[in-house]
């Protein structure tokens, strides 16, 4: 059963060893952690309450690639505006972090880029800064886990 006063993370990835990394890195922030493999099931977890507070979102899913995936995120975040989309990809490109950022994600980032955590607990950082007072009285919890995590190499 979900505690209300946990921030909500969505990691939408169709590989479930890379779902499997990404959550490993999100346990320690307390955080109710789910886990969507396809777009379909990205948007039945986004409807569930609370909604997420954070959706780290893959782009080629099984059921959906590139530009369906992000012109999705307005869906995804419907019961949450506030909520932080961070798009994870192999595959970015210029045109792709623009249309994602267009369509509502705060980031765009490179998986191959991505040697150590440093991106996404910056990204993190940054949501913690601009949430609301409501997330961000959740989340005061886990500053100092996200400094000592930064540290950590992605395995």
């Amino acid at each position: 059963m979900c505690q209300s006063n946990r921030p909500v993370a969505l990691i939408v990835e169709d590989r479930p060893e890379v779902a499997r990394i990404w959550r490993r890195y999100l346990e320690p922030l307390e955080m109710e952690i789910r886990w969507a493999e396809t777009l379909a099931d990205a948007k039945a977890q986004s409807r569930k309450l609370p909604p997420p507070d954070l959706i780290l979102l893959d782009l080629r899913l099984a059921d959906s690639k590139d530009e369906e995936t992000l012109k999705s995120i307005k869906e995804l975040t419907e019961l949450n505006p506030s909520c932080a989309v961070l798009v994870l990809s192999g595959y970015v490109t210029s045109e792709i972090t623009k249309l994602a950022i267009e369509q509502g994600a705060h980031q765009v980032i490179a998986k191959l880029s991505v040697q150590r955590a440093d991106d996404l607990w910056n990204f993190i950082k940054t949501f913690l800064d601009k949430a609301p007072q409501s997330v961000q009285a959740r989340m005061a919890r886990t500053a100092t886990l996200i400094e000592k995590l930064s540290k950590l190499p992605i395995m």
